[in-house]
């Protein structure tokens, strides 16, 4: 068995709370039990933050920069880590007309998050 599914049967994760979890390998192949694997077959640890609501970023404010370039600015929260923009032209209404700006990674300081960027 190489998938592990965490279900309804297992107790509830509870939100912001920190979880570790790791992995051993056990030898079947007639060796005795872990006499072929490192640290007794056990993985590195590794660890989770089981994700709180994740709120929407607020006071979203765009500025006109050019013909084809608006600057985005927007007060997020400081548990966020990234932000993931998509943005379509105002004629396409489908799912598919969504563009993907790279991830923008979380600023060291100020809770306001800036963008610049060319939309084409």
């Amino acid at each position: 068995m190489t998938t592990f599914v965490y279900d309804v049967s297992k107790p509830n994760l509870i939100p912001g709370r920190r979880y570790v979890w790791r992995v051993r390998a056990i030898s079947t192949g007639g060796l005795a039990e872990n006499s072929v694997f490192k640290n007794n077959g056990y993985s590195e640890v590794h660890t989770f933050v089981y994700a709180v609501n994740c709120s929407k970023p607020l006071f979203l404010l765009s500025e006109q920069q050019g013909k084809s370039r608006t600057k985005l600015l927007w007060q997020g929260h400081t548990l966020h880590q990234k932000y993931h923009i998509q943005y379509r032209k105002k004629e396409s209404l489908m799912p598919s007309g969504l563009k993907h700006l790279p991830a923008i990674p979380k600023p060291s300081s100020p809770t306001w998050r800036r963008v610049s960027t060319s939309f084409v």
